[in-house]
This record gives C-alpha cells, sequence and structure tokens, in this order.
C-alpha cells in the first residue's frame, strides 16, 4: 500500500465514514504544492490555452514577416534559415515539455492514491456485502426460506480472496 493511502485510510477510519464531505483529495494535494509544482500547473494551463497558440503564431509570423526583408525599415535581424528562431522555438518546446511532464508526474501520483483508496474501499465494501448477505440469510432461513439450495447465494457468501486477485493480477502485467 502506498503511504499517502495508508494515511487515507487512517482517515477514514478515523474520521467515520463522513470522510469524503471534506476536502477533496487533489484540492488537498493541490493545497500541499511546492511552488515549483505550482508555477507548472500554472503556466501548463495557460499554454494549453488558444490564447496562447494564437500568441505563438502571431509572435512566429511577425518574426517570419519582419526577417524576410518585408517590413521596410526594419533591417532583418535573424535570415533565412532563421537560426535564432528556430533556436528559440526549441527553448519553448523543452520548456513547455518538462511543464507538462511536472504536472503530469503530480496529477499520476493523485491518481495512484487515488486507485489505492478506491482499492482499499472495495475491499472493504465486498467484505461488508458479505456479512450483509449472511445476515439475510439468517433471516431468510428463520423466515423458512431455503437458502442452502441457492449455489449462486452461497458462492457469495464466501469471501473473496483479494490476495489471490493479486497474484493473478501481477501474473498478467
Amino acid at each position: 500500500m502506498l503511504p499517502a493511502a495508508g494515511a487515507m485510510m487512517e482517515l477514514m477510519n478515523s474520521e467515520g465514514r463522513n470522510w469524503r464531505t471534506r476536502q477533496s483529495l487533489k484540492l488537498r494535494f493541490d493545497k500541499k504544492r511546492s511552488a515549483s509544482e505550482t508555477i507548472a500547473d500554472r503556466l501548463t494551463s495557460r499554454a494549453g490555452s488558444m490564447t496562447f497558440l494564437l500568441f505563438n503564431l502571431t509572435w512566429f509570423c511577425g518574426w517570419l514577416v519582419t526577417n524576410s526583408g518585408l517590413v521596410s525599415g526594419i533591417e532583418p535581424f535573424d535570415p533565412y534559415p532563421f537560426v535564432m528562431l528556430t533556436t528559440l522555438v526549441s527553448l519553448e518546446a523543452i520548456a513547455l515539455s518538462i511543464l507538462v511532464l511536472m504536472s503530469q508526474n503530480r496529477e499520476a501520483r493523485i491518481a495512484d492514491i487515488r486507485e489505492e483508496v478506491d482499492f482499499q474501499i472495495n475491499a472493504i465494501s465486498e467484505k461488508e456485502i458479505t456479512k450483509l448477505l449472511e445476515l439475510v440469510a439468517k433471516i431468510a432461513e428463520k423466515q423458512g426460506v431455503k437458502v442452502e439450495n441457492d449455489e449462486e447465494l452461497v458462492r457469495m457468501l464466501k469471501p473473496v480472496d483479494t490476495n489471490r486477485m493479486e497474484k493473478t493480477i501481477e501474473e498478467q502485467i
């Protein structure tokens, strides 16, 4: 189990079933972001906008027109093959790629913890449902309903072997 997921399970157990009414997991992680993660998230969200695309298109077109000698009175400072423009665009692409990767890595960490919490909740739910089925079967028997012949119910009353499930999944990976 991931350490943060373990902490999440302790939170669920200590605060009871109302833990979902608290702030979302993502919101709590957002509050704990480092300065670099906050900057990366903000820049990534802005760089992924139509405004940023239009700014870049305008900038590049202006650069190309200016350095093609099409603007009178301005001497081209980066003539064809536009080496300076190529360098700047490459640096921008590197910086944006790193920022996107930083944001994606943080989101992946949150997703991993959510998956672990979901797994733990599902395991708890499975135990609770099995217990409820046991109780319903006992009530049905007291009412004279024969449940021992119901193969599906008998199978459902057996606890799920999560260790075996995990090993099967690990073998498939």
